[in-house]
């Protein structure tokens, strides 16, 4: 495993710890730091007790060509040359994929494992999407793809720590869908929360609970057209508390976990992570939520491949809100359907917006959760335009 390791750096070093697949442009950005660091935690974790090696989160260091290390790859080079001189604990980085990542480590190497997890992460994606135009429609399956590749997805997968939790996104959908007859609601998205918060940090986290209370809506308007208000936001009560309290409750679980066995700094470690990712050091909290979801908002293709300011995607935002309002006001047989998609297409921009001080430098992570507003909206103005369609012809000029 560690020769694999080993194998992996001079790859890592040339594309240094921010890849940029698209010349200059951060939003096809492939997260080496992060990858660098967890191959640290497996190349430095403690062997001798099975249970510390799944709690400890033990960066190591040493001097890189001779001098201090400046970035996340130099110090897992250093490592790998050399003795470990001193340690830095990330208790808040316990994330599960590294169970998975440990037993792929012992066969191939890191690029051979971006290979492996890209062309897996196809095969899913395509097979989440038949399944849902066999469990709902076509139509629905190719919103959800355009609400997905709009927020390059695609890339993610690309990324082993990434990737692992865009496996886990579609994984869910896959389970779920195929056995939404069978599954509770809140029981359902109860365990995905858990699991959720047990593979990832915060970043992408909302994004399981929007996908799967999104697939819940439109599974009962294909069943019953004329569904309420009544039952549409006991829906998304049920599921949302589902996922709150088994997210929370890992959470704490993690707290505890580590604190034990690391001791009080490893909770010292993840109170000052979450301030620091939620607590804005601007004096203008309003105007760092603002920016951070107008840092995300860019990241939406093809808005991420041009050069548009602020104050025209405010624009654009606008006329968006405008149309929505207008699908409301027209649509009077669909309010309750679409009422309930833009109630869940609202949950990642007050994700982005508690952690807007994390969106400062992750801007170009944290921007994939808007995929769930994107399906939702999409599916909203495809509803629009039928409905636009049918009253034109029934009312011809």
């Amino acid at each position: 495993m560690k020769d694999n390791i080993s194998r992996s750096i001079d790859r890592m070093q040339e594309e240094t710890d921010y890849f940029q697949m698209l010349y200059n442009n951060r939003y096809f950005q492939l997260d080496n730091w992060t990858e660098a660091t967890i191959l640290n935690f497996i190349y430095n974790n403690y062997e001798d007790s099975a249970i510390r090696t799944a709690f400890a989160q033990k960066e190591g260091y040493a001097l890189f060509e001779g001098r201090a290390v400046e970035t996340s790859v130099e110090a897992l080079a250093s490592i790998v040359d050399s003795e470990v001189l001193w340690e830095y604990t990330r208790s808040a980085y316990w994330l599960g994929g590294r169970a998975i990542l440990i037993g792929m480590l012992h066969f191939m190497n890191y690029q051979q494992i971006r290979v492996v997890l890209t062309g897996i992460g196809y095969c899913l994606f395509f097979t989440m999407l038949m399944v849902i135009a066999r469990k709902i429609s076509l139509e629905i399956a190719m919103i959800i793809a355009g609400g997905f590749l709009m927020v390059n997805f695609q890339y993610g997968l690309m990324n082993m720590t990434l990737g692992m939790f865009c496996f886990w996104i579609i994984f869910v959908s896959i389970i779920y869908l195929s056995y939404c007859k069978k599954v509770d609601c809140f029981y359902f998205l109860f365990v995905v929360g858990l699991l959720t918060q047990y593979l990832e940090w915060f970043a992408l986290s909302i994004t399981t609970f929007g996908v799967i209370t999104l697939y819940m809506l439109l599974i009962e308007w294909e069943k019953n057209r004329s569904i309420s208000f009544v039952r549409i936001f006991n829906l998304i009560f049920n599921a949302a508390l589902g996922w709150i309290v088994g997210f929370c409750l890992m959470f704490f679980g993690r707290m505890i976990g580590s604190t034990l066995v690391e001791g009080e700094e490893a909770i010292k470690y993840i109170f000052s992570r979450v301030s620091d990712d939620i607590v804005m050091e601007e004096k203008n909290a309003f105007e760092g939520i603002v920016n951070a979801n107008l840092s995300c908002l860019q990241g939406i293709f093809p808005v991420s491949i041009t050069n548009l300011d602020n104050n025209t995607i405010m624009i654009i935002s606008a006329i968006g809100v405008i149309v929505l309002l207008m699908a409301l006001l027209f649509c009077k047989d669909k309010r309750a359907i679409f009422t309930g998609c833009l109630i869940i297409s609202l949950a990642p921009i007050v994700w982005i917006s508690v952690l807007s001080s994390y969106c400062v430098n992750h801007y170009w992570i944290l921007y994939r959760v808007l995929c769930v507003s994107l399906c939702s909206v999409l599916f909203v103005i495809v509803e629009l335009i039928k409905s636009i369609i049918s009253c034109i012809k029934k009312n011809p000029v």
